[in-house]
């Protein structure tokens, strides 16, 4: 089945910005954004919500980058008008008919039911504070599910590890949420044996994970209670995250910034992606 368009309008100065001012890696997106369709004072360009996020990344990417002030503030307010129009196309989505979406939503339901146990007791939600915070100084990190497939992502300073991992979670283009684990070796602690690395690794998780104690044992921090600057952090520095404990989707992630400024927009951000994500299941 043919893919559903998200239609933006741009206006000329938006379109020639995007032409001019804009790397866009992608000879076919670019071409969809250079032969539009005007209708009145408005370019009407028709992306594929892949196209959109791709589109996203490379605004983000300029916009973190460039030195000029208000070249800068107009490639932010591009970037959140971009990414509204696609998380738009999310919300109002219906990938299911009416019969099968009644039957996704109990199996869903049944499957989080200890996460909204614990969402609805208000003891459970004293001991979870959310500590994220958009401040400080912009993270970049190059995200790796194999060599020539790798998100980049910026995150501020006082924002979580849990943080991190929804926007990977967004950068591959999953869909059903999982447990997950990130790993932090000693600085300087690395071997061509992944085993070898986790056991030396300090382990943040989330927070059901930490409270059932599915580590056996092995003691495991809290990543919702993470923050991104209690890290010490480095250029450099190599460490690692495990989606789904089932089907193991390992990444590995390294910090490339750890002090850049931080442009207005939103954060996290999706930098710059290569390679197509394989899907979360194989049907």
């Amino acid at each position: 089945m043919e893919t559903e368009k998200i239609t933006i309008k741009l206006t000329e100065k938006q379109r020639r910005m995007l032409l001019d001012k804009v790397l866009v890696v992608d000879e076919d997106l670019e071409r969809l954004i250079s032969v539009v369709l005007k209708r009145g004072k408005f370019y009407e360009v028709s992306l594929s919500p892949d196209d959109l996020e791709e589109l996203c990344g490379c605004v983000a990417s300029e916009a973190n980058r460039c030195s000029d002030r208000t070249l800068g503030k107009k490639l932010d307010q591009l970037y959140a008008y971009l990414e509204r129009e696609l998380d738009h196309y999310y919300d109002e989505a219906e990938e299911w008919e009416a019969g099968d979406v009644i039957e996704a939503i109990k199996e869903h339901v049944n499957e989080l039911a200890p996460f909204k146990m614990e969402e609805d007791n208000d003891e459970e939600q004293a001991e979870r504070p959310n500590i994220s915070r958009p401040t400080g100084n912009v993270f970049i990190f190059k995200v790796m599910l194999a060599e020539d497939i790798w998100r980049r992502i910026a995150i501020r300073a006082g924002q979580t590890l849990d943080d991190l991992h929804e926007t990977i979670f967004k950068a591959f283009n999953r869909f059903d949420e999982h447990l997950y684990s990130f790993y932090l070796p000693p600085p300087g602690k690395q071997s061509k044996y992944l085993n070898t690395v986790i056991k030396k690794s300090t382990e943040y998780t989330h927070p059901y994970n930490q409270k059932e104690s599915f580590g056996w044992g092995r003691k495991m921090h809290n990543a919702e209670k993470t923050a991104i600057e209690s890290l010490d952090l480095k250029p450099g520095r190599v460490f690692w995250y495990l989606f789904d404990f089932g089907d193991e989707w390992w990444h590995k992630i390294v910090t490339e910034k750890c002090s850049e400024k931080s442009p207005s927009g939103r954060y996290p951000r999706i930098l710059e992606k290569k390679g197509k994500s394989p899907p979360q299941y194989e049907y």
